[in-house]
């Protein structure tokens, strides 16, 4: 039972993580990389969406 309140915490923790905007260089396009229920699940596509973004040329939005 001692590991049910850290696993909670972390399940909680997981979902802090801000949406990360993306910008292509070339046309000004930005794109938000975030689903809706990303802070509930762990196993969310945003990473991907980074990922596959910043492989095609696209930049991190400041």
């Amino acid at each position: 039972m001692r590991v049910l309140p850290f696993a909670a915490m972390l399940f909680l923790l997981v979902g802090c993580a801000e949406p990360i905007t993306v910008q292509n260089p070339k046309t000004g396009e930005t794109m938000l990389c975030k689903t809706p229920a990303s802070e509930w699940n762990p196993w969310s596509q945003d990473d991907a969406c980074v990922a596959g973004h910043l492989a095609q040329g696209w930049m991190i939005a400041r």
